[in-house]
């Protein structure tokens, strides 16, 4: 079964093409920047700020041609530069990353 975290964390299908990335992105920006984030509690701050680190990184990845066809191939272990922990769930929490 193919890797589709990043898809996932996006809200988007497999197939959605660079604006659809790009809108899902700005869309989920909006919830998660940590400046709409300001008067939340620290737990809420820091998960909202976590989840925006996840929403850039998978569009940077799906919005690159060459990284988004090595992750479609090889998923997320495919990408050396993924940063360590960011994406760690918790279990029962994978049809959820967000």
């Amino acid at each position: 079964m193919p890797d589709t975290i990043l898809y996932a964390i996006l809200e988007i299908r497999r197939d959605a093409t660079e604006p659809d990335i790009k809108l899902a992105y700005r869309k989920l920006a909006l919830k998660y920047h940590p400046d709409k984030n300001r008067d939340k509690n620290r737990e809420e701050k820091l998960q909202a700020e976590n989840n925006f680190k996840k929403i850039a990184f998978a569009r940077d990845i799906l919005t690159d041609e060459n990284k988004r066809a090595i992750y479609d191939r090889d998923g997320i272990l495919g990408l050396v530069d993924a940063p360590a922990g960011l994406f760690d769930l918790p279990p029962g929490t994978a049809e959820q990353p967000i």
